[in-house]
C-alpha cells in the first residue's frame, strides 16, 4: 500500500474517532466548538451532532504533521541509516591476503531460511542449492582501498571511506566518527 492509501487510512480513522469522541462529549452535555461543515440535528427531543468540519480540520493537520516527520526522518529523500550498524571487528588474520586454489575451495556460509540453522561448506557445493528456475548473480566486481585516515585540529582521529566519485574534485563518503566534519578540517595520517 502506497503512501496515499495509508494517509485516506488514518484520515478515516480520525475523522471516525473525533466523531465518536464529540458524541460521547455531547452525551454527557459538554458542550464543544462548531466549525462549519459540521452537522448537528435537534427535533423532537431528537439530537444527534457529528463534527464533520471538525474532524476534516483536524485530520488535515495531523496528516501534515506527521507527512512533515516522515519528511525529516528520510531528511528529504535519503533513508536516514546509522551506518554504525555495520561495524564489526573482523581479525587481520581472517581476511584473505590472496585466493585460494584452486578457487572453487572458497568457504561458502549456507542459511537455511526455514530453520535457520547455518553449514560452513564450500563453492563446491553450490550445485547442492540450486534449483530448477533459481537465478545465479555473478560479482566480479573488485575492491578498492580507498580508506583514508587522518587527525582533526583537536587531534582526534578521522576515518574517511571513500564511495564514489560525484565529479571532478568531490567525492560521496562515509566518515567516522559520524558528525559533519567541517570542510579542510583534517589533516593526513
Amino acid at each position: 500500500m502506497g503512501a496515499i492509501g495509508k494517509t485516506l487510512i488514518l484520515l478515516g480513522v480520525v475523522l471516525v474517532g473525533v466523531g465518536l469522541l464529540f458524541l460521547a462529549l455531547e452525551r454527557v452535555g459538554v458542550r464543544q466548538w462548531r466549525l462549519p461543515g459540521d452537522i448537528a440535528i435537534e427535533r423532537d427531543g431528537f439530537h444527534f451532532y457529528f463534527p464533520l468540519g471538525t474532524s476534516i480540520l483536524i485530520s488535515i493537520v495531523l496528516s501534515l504533521i506527521l507527512t512533515f516527520l516522515a519528511w525529516l526522518a528520510t531528511r528529504g529523500g535519503t533513508i536516514a541509516m546509522d551506518a554504525s550498524l555495520f561495524d564489526y571487528e573482523l581479525p587481520e588474520e581472517l581476511i584473505a591476503q590472496e585466493p585460494i586454489e584452486p578457487r572453487d575451495h572458497a568457504r561458502m556460509l549456507v542459511l537455511h531460511r526455514e530453520t535457520g540453522a547455518i553449514e560452513h561448506r564450500h563453492f563446491y557445493d553450490l550445485p547442492e542449492y540450486l534449483r530448477e528456475g533459481d537465478t545465479l548473480v555473478l560479482n566480479d566486481t573488485r575492491v578498492s582501498a580507498w580508506r583514508l585516515f587522518g587527525r582533526k585540529p583537536t587531534g582526534g582521529r578521522v576515518e574517511v571511506l571513500l564511495m564514489r566519485p560525484l565529479d571532478g574534485e568531490r567525492w560521496q563518503a562515509l566518515v567516522r566518527p559520524g558528525r559533519r566534519l567541517p570542510r579542510r578540517h583534517a589533516r593526513a595520517d
